[in-house]
């Protein structure tokens, strides 16, 4: 399998890019990480990360994001320790 080359990240962006490859994460998570994640998707998208919004709740405003299906477990797989310390460190923060 050939590897992509993909852009460096920043830390909020390898800290959203962290929670979606755990699962789904809601608006208000993603918020907590970066209360522009809106803009971070964007740069995970432009870097080739397939963050789709797959639900949202009009009546809330909560939304889902996720990975893109076997985008999780190529990501995963090219993720390095950095990121995910990089999601603890900033998860530390908020508690």
């Amino acid at each position: 399998m050939e590897q992509v080359e993909r852009a460096r990240l920043t830390k909020q962006c390898q800290a959203i890019l962290a929670r979606l490859q755990q699962g789904p994460a809601t608006n208000k998570e993603l918020a907590g990480i970066s209360l522009k994640y809106t803009g971070r998707i964007s740069d995970l998208r432009a870097a080739g990360y397939g963050v789709e919004n797959y639900d949202r709740n009009p009546r809330t405003g909560l939304s889902w994001y996720r990975l893109a299906t076997g985008e999780a477990e190529s990501s995963m797989s090219a993720a390095s320790d950095a990121v995910t310390a990089a999601f603890a460190r900033m998860a530390g923060r908020l508690f």
